[in-house]
């Protein structure tokens, strides 16, 4: 579906004899395939140039306030898509914001002054204008996600599903983190004691939080400790996934997902304890050294009989990938990080529409790259388990490109090669067990994690004589 802001830009380009219409419908055509701005598009195609997109993109924004087909939560949702992109200085967003409203009659709404001023790049402009249908918020009743979009700021809705009432925020809330102190950091340094755990060194760091080796001073137990990195500066969004994340891992007990310890805050700064586990990222591991197909096997099911449970009790990942497993000495698999995990039942509610995209890009689901939210269920995470099963056998993962664009457009259009493609010594059978879980339609994929595990442990890596023989003759043939 061809976003509004897109059509009129197309309207525009005709109406201004920039583009033909056979011009324009290709390049709507690769818009919907590759789920780019149309802006983007065709700059890439060099039908138009900067100038020229400048000059519509705000003959554009002219006609989208001139028609009154601005949706209430525009200038919010604009707002969230600039400050996750940390290229305006807070004092110029704070003056920006004021600018907009003191005007005596909104004539001009955020995302023209942003333009008019020239205060973020073009193609950043026209990134976050496209994407900024992908902010929601969340009812703390039920966990059901609503488009910022049609919400208006600073209001009180009730939700449809739960009744509870929800305080859309307002301009200035999502501000005030940074107002408050933009020089704030919960980080903290080793040999400190940090609610009754003395600190003894990082283990990781990552966007949201930072991941400590810690000791418990009144037992002598050594825990991971995970705090959320900047908690004053810290957006209501990145302490929503904090927090879910710590209730979804008190939720599941399983011995190849970490465990949760302790939740709590100390000085203002949210923390959860956890096992603390002597091991390896997956992701190091597949970088040093080929592994074993048995070996490799055997580490998968494990995570599959993981993911099975957690889905058993109403839990996605919705970002598995090698860097959130941890391999120990005994080559045990343990899930970590359940950031962006979500119940079942709140996913389904949410429009199957595009914008929002959910993991990390080379293991997210066709589904999941679309943005479209209301198809991600468990066959998503099954789509991720088959790009970590395809990176174990071969070292690397199926879908590398030059650039993010044409990673995407991979995950969306391309079927990798079968992995026996880059080691002759994958049978068949894992071949297929793989490429399943690597279809683009979902429906195609395993319905289930214990049906994978069926099929690995029933057909493993048993190759066939003839598959031998084949084999044989290729590795023949190459070294000719």
């Amino acid at each position: 579906m061809v976003a509004k802001q897109d059509l009129l830009l197309g309207k525009l380009c005709i109406a201004k004899k920039v583009l033909d219409k056979e011009q324009l419908k290709r390049a709507l055509n690769t818009q919907e395939s590759k789920n780019l701005p149309l802006g983007i598009v065709l700059l890439e195609q060099k039908l138009l140039t900067m100038e020229t997109l400048q000059t519509l993109t705000e003959q554009q924004q002219k006609n989208i306030s001139t028609t009154d087909s601005r949706e209430k939560g525009e200038s919010l949702a604009f707002l969230k898509q600039i400050l996750k992109r940390k290229i305006v200085a807070t004092t110029t967003l704070k003056d920006l914001v004021k600018e907009y409203q003191e005007q005596e009659e909104i004539s001009l709404s955020l995302a023209e002054i942003f333009l008019q001023q020239q205060k973020v790049p073009l193609l950043d402009f026209i990134e976050a204008y496209y994407l900024m249908v992908e902010e929601t918020i969340i009812c703390h009743g039920c966990e059901k996600e609503f488009r910022l979009l049609s919400l208006e700021p600073g209001k009180k809705v009730r939700c449809k599903h739960c009744k509870s009432v929800i305080l859309v925020p307002s301009l200035e809330d999502e501000l005030q983190p940074l107002m408050q102190n933009a020089e704030f950091t919960s980080t903290i340094s080793e040999q400190d004691i940090f609610a009754g755990y003395e600190i003894l060194e990082v283990i990781a760091e990552g966007g949201m939080g930072v991941i400590y080796r810690a000791q418990k001073q009144s037992s002598g137990q050594i825990v991971a400790v995970k705090v959320l990195k900047e908690a004053v500066g810290s957006s209501r969004e990145t302490k929503d996934r904090f927090d879910r994340e710590a209730k979804t891992l008190a939720l599941l007990r399983h011995p190849n997902i970490v465990s949760i310890l302790e939740v709590g805050i100390e000085n203002k700064v949210p923390y959860f304890t956890m096992d603390y586990i002597e091991g390896e990222p997956l992701s190091q591991i597949i970088k040093k050294r080929a592994l074993e197909i048995d070996l490799v096997v055997k580490i998968l099911v494990k995570i599959c009989e993981a993911v099975h449970y957690a889905h058993s009790q109403g839990v996605i990942h919705r970002d598995l990938k090698p860097s959130n497993i941890l391999l120990t000495v005994d080559n045990e698999p343990k899930i970590i990080d359940f950031g962006l995990a979500k119940c079942i039942d709140s996913i389904t509610t949410v429009p199957t529409k595009t914008g929002s995209t959910l993991g990390t890009l080379c293991y997210m689901s066709p589904e999941q790259a679309r943005g479209k939210l209301g198809l991600v269920g468990p066959r998503s995470d099954i789509y991720s388990l088959g790009v970590i099963f395809y990176e174990m056998l071969t070292g690397q993962n199926p879908f590398i490109g030059d650039s993010v664009f044409e990673v995407y457009q991979k995950i969306l259009t391309v079927d990798p090669p079968p992995p026996s493609q880059a080691n002759s010594k994958i049978s068949y059978h894992l071949d297929n067990i793989c490429m399943k879980c690597l279809k683009k339609d979902s429906f195609h994929r395993y319905k289930t994690s214990e049906l994978l595990i069926q099929d690995l442990e029933k057909k493993g890596n048993q190759r066939s004589f003839l598959e031998k023989i084949l084999g044989f003759f290729s590795r023949m043939v190459r070294r000719k």
